[in-house]
C-alpha cells in the first residue's frame, strides 16, 4: 500500500496567533501533543506542528534564562554521554545523572494555576476580563511583556 497517496484528514493549529492558551498550558502540562488538533485524527505531522509553533514562539518573544540552561544543560549531558559510550568512561555516569536532576527541576511545566495567577495579573493591569478558554497564546505573551515594561518603567521612574 503505498502511504504518500493517503492525505490527513486532521487540521492543527498552525500559529501561536491562532492556539488558545488553555490547549498550550495542557500540551506543556500533560506533554500530550493532542491539544494541538483542531479536528480530525493526529497524525505523524503532529510534532513537526509543535515544533513549529515553538519556533514561531522563540521567534518572537525569544529565551527565557531558565530556557537557555535547559538547554546548556542537554548539550553538556549529550557530550558526556557520547563520551562514556565512545571512549568507555562509565564514571560519567554519576555526573550525567547529577545534570539530569538539574535539567529535572528546570523543565517543570507551569501548571494551569500559574497561569491562571498570570491571567488576574493581567486582569488588573489591563483592566479587562481575560477569557482563558479563547485567548490565544500570542496575546497572553504580549500582554505579559507590556505588563513588564511598565513594571520595568515605574522602578526606574522610582515609582
Amino acid at each position: 500500500m503505498n502511504l504518500s497517496n493517503i492525505t490527513s484528514n486532521c487540521e492543527y493549529y498552525n500559529s501561536i496567533k491562532d492556539i488558545p492558551l488553555i490547549k498550550w498550558v495542557e500540551i506543556h502540562e500533560k506533554n500530550n501533543l493532542l491539544p494541538l488538533v483542531k479536528s480530525g485524527n493526529i497524525d505523524s505531522r503532529c510534532q513537526e506542528v509543535y515544533e513549529k509553533l515553538q519556533d514561531e514562539f522563540l521567534n518572537i518573544f525569544g529565551i527565557s534564562n531558565e530556557y537557555a540552561k535547559a538547554l546548556r544543560l542537554k548539550i553538556q549531558i549529550a557530550l558526556l554521554e557520547n563520551r562514556m559510550l565512545c571512549k568507555g568512561e562509565n564514571a560519567l555516569g554519576l555526573q550525567i545523572k547529577t545534570l539530569e536532576s538539574q535539567l529535572k527541576t528546570l523543565e517543570v511545566p507551569k501548571s494551569k494555576t500559574e497561569v491562571f495567577d498570570s491571567i488576574i495579573g493581567i486582569e488588573k493591569h489591563m483592566g479587562f476580563k481575560v477569557n482563558y478558554q479563547t485567548i490565544t497564546v500570542y496575546e497572553f505573551y504580549k500582554y505579559a511583556e507590556h505588563i513588564k515594561k511598565i513594571v520595568s518603567e515605574s522602578k526606574q521612574n522610582g515609582k
